[in-house]
Parts: C-alpha cells; structure tokens; sequence
C-alpha cells in the first residue's frame, strides 16, 4: 500500500505560483545584488580613485542603462516573456564575474549588463505577478516579498564584505550562483505567459512610443515619482554611506554592518504595515517622506561634528524608507489598466534607472564644490519636496 506524505503547506505554496513563490523569487534576487551592495561602491572607488570619478562612471553607466532598458519590451515581443526573463537571470549571473576582475573595463561593463539584468527581472516579474495575484491581494504581496527579501539584504551586505576580506573571488561567486539558483526555480514553476500583452487590435509601438502615453497618465506620473524618490534615497544610502564611512576613518566591514543593520528593518514589515493600514496608504506615504527629509537634512549637518552620529541617523531614517517601500509600488500596481500592462510596466520600471542617474549626477555635482555631507542635506531637501506629489494621490488611498 502506497503511502501518502503530507507535505507541509508552505512547500506546496513554494511550488507553485503565488505570493510565496514570487516572494522567494524576489528574495534570491535579493540575495544576488545585496551581496555586492557594499563592496561595489568600494570596488569602483578602488578602481575610479576618488568619490568624484565614482559618481561619473555610475552616470553614464545609469544613462547607457536606461537606454537599453527601453528596449526590453522589444526583446518581450521578439523572445517572449521567458526568454527576456532568462537573459536578464544570465546577465545578472555574469555581471558579479565582471565586476570581481578589479579592472576598470570589466567594472564598468558588469555594472551595465546588471542594470540590465536587474531592469528584464523586474519588468518581466511585475508582469508575472500582475497575471497572477488579482485585486486586493496585490496588497499582501509587497510586504511578503519584504519579508523574503528581508533576511538577504540583511546578511548579504555585511556577508558580502566579510569573505571579500577572506577570498576575494568568494562573495562574487556566491552572487552569481544566486542567479543561477533563481533561474533554475522559475524554470520549476513553468509560469504561464498572461493572456493580455498587447491589445488584439492595436498596432505595437516602438519602446519609446509609450513614454508620451505614460506621461499624460497623471497617476502613473505620480506612482512613477513616488517609486523614484525612495530609490534614489535607497541608491545614494548604497553608493555613498560606505564611500562617506571609509573616508571618516572605518573599516570596510563596519560601513557593511551599518548597511545590514538598515536592511534587517525590514523584518519590521509586519509591525509598519498596521501602521500604514491605520493611517492609509496616503497618509502614511506622507508621513514616510516628510521624516526621511528631515532626518536626513539633520545627518547632512551632523555630519561636519560627528561623522558618526550622521551614519547612526541615516540609519534610523532607513525605517522611514521602508515604509516606503511597502507602499511605494502600489499606486502604480493598482492605478495601471490591465491593457496597458505590458507597456507601461517597462516604462513604469525605469525608475530604478533614472534614479540610478540622478543619484550620482547630483552627488557628482555637489562634490565639485563641496564636501559629500552636502549632498546628505541636499537628498534631504529632495525626499522632503516628495511629500507634496503624494499629497496629490487620489483620497481613496
């Protein structure tokens, strides 16, 4: 007689589409780019020789970036879903290779292909879970994937840096084979293509010629510079708190912790969410952005005293941005037409990109003339100027 194993819910979940299985897909991505999120910046600093240089080459590797990401909704239509999806897994697999070479070459273009990686991933995954999670669910699914994601881009900067210092080769290889792990898993899953891609009677447009429709969308205007103000704060704590900790006198693997410590707030999630829930998702965006302004104006000044206590404010502003994070990409999940999709959510993800060029273009700027605390003040103006774009979202949020 045969017998029946009863395997526990959570792995039956894992093994098919859902919240859980896209969370754990959104976790490996996670676990890929968190264990190079510290030693990068280090790395073309080591290969750049100044914050300056640094914020040069993260601009046009950012402008380059955008530009080839326009064009993944092309690749969509030419190779299907699956095939786009795969090539950014591959590039995302390769890039931490490149980048482990030290040369400026190799550097330089690992960067470019995990932009890229990173832009096919997510376009083709919002896709994915638009398909697949309907309605109000979309509300439970960000802070799932916090969750997952939680425990990567807590370990993952600090591990990365960590068994950098033992075998330099180690950390980068380990972020390649997340990629593959995170590839050979959505292969398990076999996820359907979704039934809406493009409207059966329209024409398809060339990738930049939903950039004018998108644009005349109010909404997704709004949810676009909702996304984009937390990324470039997320983009600037990445890139310059360990360019700015290193400079003030601490160890690489101390600027690490810090990042780690800032990412374990996302264990957080649940207890961020009842306040968001209780307040609205309005209100809360509000409140997120007007505390990470001011805190971070706050680390800006503090920083010419105590470079120190600058480093422990940024820290605590990173509750604020979680928050953030949480309801950042709603308001475009549940404002974009079903229709519109497939051309939206590619233009929609291009704020990874531009804040990938904002970040740096306006560090590069500030650096010219002054030190790299007046570009704390200055990201803190910024999130603050952010409370009025979602002041404008519409009541029912």
């Amino acid at each position: 007689m045969a017998l029946h194993v009863r395997h526990p819910d959570w792995i039956h979940a894992l093994g098919q589409a859902g919240a859980k299985s896209f969370a754990l897909i959104f976790a490996l991505e996670s676990l890929n780019r968190a264990l190079l999120s510290t030693i990068l910046p280090l790395q073309v600093l080591k290969v750049t020789g100044s914050a300056t240089d640094l914020s040069y080459l993260y601009l046009v590797v950012g402008l380059s970036g955008l530009v080839a990401n326009l064009c993944i909704v092309s690749l969509i239509r030419f190779i299907s879903r699956r095939g786009a999806y795969t090539i950014g897994l591959i590039c995302l697999a390769a890039a931490p290779l490149l980048i482990g070479t030290s040369m400026f070459t190799g550097v330089s273009f690992g960067m470019f292909i995990r932009i890229f990686g990173t832009a096919c991933g997510a376009i083709c995954l919002n896709l994915y879970v638009l398909d697949h999670i309907k309605g109000r669910a979309l509300n439970e699914m960000e802070p799932i994937r916090l969750l997952f994601s939680a425990a990567a881009w807590t370990l993952g900067p600090w591990l990365g840096v960590y068994l950098w210092s033992i075998m330099e080769w180690l950390p980068f290889i380990l972020s390649s084979i997340a990629a593959l792990i995170q590839l050979a898993y959505f292969w398990y899953l076999r996820l359907r293509e979704g039934s809406v891609i493009v409207p059966a009677r329209q024409k398809p447009e060339t990738p930049f010629g939903s950039i004018i429709p998108f644009i005349r969308r109010k909404p997704l205007r709004r949810a676009w510079l909702i996304a984009l103000g937390r990324s470039v704060w997320w983009v600037s704590f990445f890139t310059y708190l360990p360019v700015f900790g290193v400079e003030s006198g601490l160890s690489p693997e101390t600027c690490a912790l810090l990042v780690s410590a800032a990412n374990g707030l996302l264990f957080l999630v649940p207890v961020l969410k009842r306040v968001g829930n209780y307040l609205g998702i309005r209100r809360a965006l509000i409140l997120a952005y007007a505390f990470t302004g001011i805190i971070n104006i706050a680390a800006g000044v503090a920083a010419w005293f105590s470079p120190f206590s600058a480093m422990a404010l940024l820290l605590f502003c990173a509750l604020f941005v979680v928050l953030l994070d949480i309801y950042g990409n709603l308001t475009f999940l549940r404002m974009v037409k079903p229709l519109e999709r497939t051309r939206m959510t590619p233009i929609f993800i291009t704020y990874r990109d531009v804040s990938d060029i904002v970040a740096p273009a306006a560090a590069g700027l500030v650096l010219i003339a002054l030190p790299l605390p007046a570009y704390f003040v200055l990201l803190g103006l910024y999130t603050l100027g952010m409370t009025q774009i979602v002041r404008n979202l519409p009541r029912r949020f």
